[in-house]
């Protein structure tokens, strides 16, 4: 299950938001069982997307053609949701944590991708 946990504007003037994938949604009790503790964890995660639109020079690209962004675990998501063309990262890397990778970190993730969108690589002039 998809749940969006906070969408807004960030700094740079780009729109943000942070997604919580919670498989657990999806389980019945007995599956549930299966997993505890730190296992269990790997089950609900958060991502973090920017909205680009068509006078930003990264509209269309690939995450792979970015170059050098910095963010949490490295873009891996660029495409289309809805209208919308975004780029976006996971929190579901070994080591993450749901309870580590808390909103906050993800909003300041977010707003640090869309300083370097909007920044880095420019809006078309």
């Amino acid at each position: 299950m998809k749940t969006t946990e906070k969408e807004w504007i960030t700094k740079s003037g780009l729109t943000a938001k942070v997604i919580i994938i919670d498989k657990t949604k999806d389980m019945t009790e007995k599956q549930l069982s299966m997993f505890s503790g730190d296992t269990l964890s790997i089950l609900k995660w958060r991502c973090g997307y920017v909205k680009v639109d068509e006078n930003n020079k990264n509209y269309r690209l690939s995450y792979d053609d970015l170059g050098d962004i910095c963010v949490h675990g490295g873009v891996t998501f660029s495409d289309f949701m809805g209208e919308d063309y975004w780029f976006g990262f996971d929190c579901a890397h070994a080591n993450d944590s749901f309870e580590v990778q808390t909103l906050e970190y993800c909003i300041n993730e977010c707003e640090n991708l869309a300083n370097q969108l909007a920044d880095k690589k420019g809006y078309l002039k």
